[in-house]
Parts: structure tokens; C-alpha cells; sequence
């Protein structure tokens, strides 16, 4: 679990943000599209730090054909929580070892996403990255 970094009039919120998206972590790390499913929104845009655009269709698909694979060293840090009635935005950095079409690459990315309720539950709507240089 990350530690809030943020005070919130919605702390339950923040909560119900932080524990849906260490889910989606521990998904991604087991390459579990079907818990991916229920955690991601039908809406849901996610920009990686290349540029590339993907749908829920897309994540989905490139965790059930091994596309990507997510190390067990996926983890987030720095994270602060706006949360919000019904939403929550998320900033931090993620870093991570991942198999990307067999190549394997480190990440170390900022990040803000979005979390909506959705239905009485939290998914993940947007995801936005870009690349932390990294000093030589």
C-alpha cells in the first residue's frame, strides 16, 4: 500500500482509490486480465510515456497474449491522492521491470491517473506516464 500524501474531506475515498488500485497492481504483476477487467473503466484511455495511446480492449489484450509482462518489482512511490465524492486522481512514479514484445526494459515513470466510481466501483479511467530521465 502507498501513503497518502494529500489531506482530503474524502478520506474513505482516498481508501477505497488506494486498496482498488493495489488490485490492479497485484493484477498486473500475475498477468490477471480477467481482475484487470473489473478494475479498468469501458472509457478508459491509457497514454504511455512513448506516446501510445491504448483502450481497456488494448491492456486487456496485452496482458492475456503476454505482450507485456510486469515484474514483481511493479511498485509506486511519491503518491499523493485528490480524492473527491465520486473520483480520485492519483500522481506518483511507478517503477518497474517489464518484458515488453520480449525485450526486457526498466521503467521509471511519473504517472497521474484517474479513478472513478463506477456502479458502486472504483476503476481506473485514465492513465497518463512519462519517463524519468535517468542520471549517468
Amino acid at each position: 500500500m502507498f501513503k497518502l500524501k494529500t489531506e482530503t474531506n474524502y478520506p474513505d475515498v482516498a481508501k477505497a482509490v488506494e486498496q482498488a488500485n493495489e488490485q490492479r497492481l497485484t493484477a498486473m504483476r500475475n498477468g490477471d486480465a480477467a481482475a484487470l477487467k473489473e478494475l479498468l473503466a469501458d472509457n478508459l484511455v491509457y497514454v504511455f510515456s512513448t506516446g501510445i495511446v491504448e483502450n481497456k480492449a488494448g491492456q486487456l489484450k496485452a496482458i492475456e497474449q503476454g505482450t507485456v509482462k510486469y515484474e514483481d518489482d511493479l511498485h509506486i512511490r511519491d503518491v499523493e491522492i485528490r480524492a473527491f465524492s465520486e473520483n480520485a486522481v492519483v500522481i506518483g512514479v511507478l517503477e518497474s521491470h517489464i518484458v515488453l514484445n520480449g525485450e526486457r526494459q526498466h521503467l521509471v515513470n511519473r504517472f497521474t491517473m484517474l479513478w472513478v466510481k463506477n456502479e458502486d466501483k472504483w476503476q481506473m479511467s485514465s492513465w497518463q506516464s512519462t519517463a524519468i530521465p535517468q542520471q549517468k
